[in-house]
């Protein structure tokens, strides 16, 4: 077992120079806005490796897995963390929590340091998203908006049922059950149990006014802005097929060099008056 360990470290030692090298630089180039988000991305790669996932709800379905936190408006990538199996998870802190939290926490801390500040608002899907990570985050001055599961630890049973309630020993949490196509349970430490009029289409092109959590609506225009940094990395064709896992991640890693370089020169046109380019 240890020299299956060893192993791994051996692995990982192959990218992470060029990987805290630019992952320090994403930080250091550009402070994201107050609304950021976390989610995974997949370097694709089908060769035999250990750390090889599998995920059928992301375009590229095999590969390795590499954890992100990006700006909700602009997609700028800046804080990643690539998995590789044990040496990604022993070198968390908080080994009490579940990985993702642990994670999530990591990228969080990471932000901190390097911009020294507080009070983003964090969006997470339903795999990341749970109490004992809410309540942690809230004691680095970060609030959370994520969809969750309803079999997490510390969510009350009537929730289940679609009904609107507040629970937490402080009253800072809010969970939200929603009914539209289907059941989907929100937890947040922002927004309230609010709602806004929107228009919604039934049959044949016609539409009516409907009543939808704000919550709802906050989070489905601020959660797309990894799945944003991944299609602009598409489209770029210079990778090449390789058995090599590691010349996979460096070319990933150039990409998201590239598209983070091409977001900040729209900034700096847009500051200087000018029109910004399309991608």
């Amino acid at each position: 077992m240890g020299q299956k360990v060893q192993t791994k470290a051996v692995w990982m030692k192959k990218v992470r120079n060029v990987v805290s090298y630019i992952d320090s630089k994403c930080r250091k180039l550009f402070i994201p806005g107050r609304d950021i988000c976390i989610d995974e991305s997949t370097v694709s790669f089908k060769g035999r490796i250990i750390f090889k996932c599998y995920n059928p709800q992301k375009p590229t379905k095999w590969g390795m897995r590499v954890f992100v936190l990006a700006d909700c408006e602009t997609g700028y990538v800046s804080a990643i963390v690539p998995y590789f199996c044990s040496p990604t998870t022993e070198s968390l802190l908080r080994r009490d929590m579940p990985f993702l939290s642990r994670i999530v926490l990591h990228l969080c801390e990471t932000l901190l340091q390097t911009t020294n500040g507080h009070g983003f608002h964090l969006f997470t899907d339903r795999f990341y998203t749970g109490y004992d990570l809410v309540m942690e985050l809230l004691k680095i001055k970060i609030h959370l908006i994520g969809t969750v599961m309803a079999n997490r630890r510390g969510l009350p049973v009537p929730v289940k049922q679609g009904h609107k309630l507040k629970m937490s020993k402080d009253n800072k949490v809010i969970v939200l059950g929603w009914k539209d196509k289907r059941l989907v349970f929100m937890l947040s430490t922002f927004q309230g149990s609010d709602c806004e009029k929107i228009q919604h289409t039934i049959k044949r092109g016609a539409t009516e006014e409907l009543d939808k959590p704000s919550v709802i609506c906050d989070y489905a225009s601020k959660m797309g802005a990894v799945d944003r940094a991944d299609h602009y990395c598409a489209s770029y064709a210079f990778t090449r097929k390789s058995l090599k896992w590691w010349r996979k991640m460096f070319f990933w890693l150039l990409k998201v060099a590239i598209v983070n370089s091409a977001v900040l020169f729209n900034l700096m046109k847009v500051e200087s008056g000018q029109l910004p380019f399309c991608h």
